[in-house]
């Protein structure tokens, strides 16, 4: 599964999601001396939460959510406020690959599409509003 250290590397966001989904896989967040471990993503039907990932202040995580079976998928991309905030949705794909926060906390970098037509994009946390950045499986760089 995925694993996420805290800012302050007081915590860890981990995802229990091995080689092929079960579709119970959750994200859940344990201190670093192992108390405290708590599930933070909800049980779902016909889904499953992953890739955990600390915002840059460590006041939020992003994660992916998959929802539904194949071949009617979709994955959203999730935002929760720690330590009890409710995931709020900012985007969904059919497919998506590599979220990583940007370096003001401020959007979440994603790539999404399918072999060879990937895009990057880059999603604004304030709305959900993407701007691409690339294109293309050898991606060029859009002004």
């Amino acid at each position: 599964g995925g694993v996420d250290w805290s800012p302050d590397g007081t915590q860890l966001l981990y995802d229990d999601l091995v080689y092929a989904p079960l579709y119970k896989e959750r994200i859940f967040l344990i201190n670093s001396d192992q108390s405290g471990e708590r599930q933070l993503t909800p049980d779902v039907t016909n889904g499953y939460a992953y890739n955990p990932l600390y915002s840059p202040s460590g006041s939020q995580m992003a994660y992916l959510a998959v929802e539904g079976m194949d071949p009617d998928v979709k994955i959203n991309v999730m935002v929760q406020d720690l330590p009890d905030g409710e995931a709020r949705l900012l985007a969904s794909f059919p497919s998506a690959y590599s979220l990583t926060w940007t370096p003001d906390g401020q959007g979440l970098l994603l790539a999404t599409g399918d072999h060879p037509n990937y895009h990057v994009l880059l999603i604004s946390l304030a709305d959900g509003s993407q701007k691409e950045l690339a294109d293309g499986w050898q991606a060029v760089m859009k002004p």
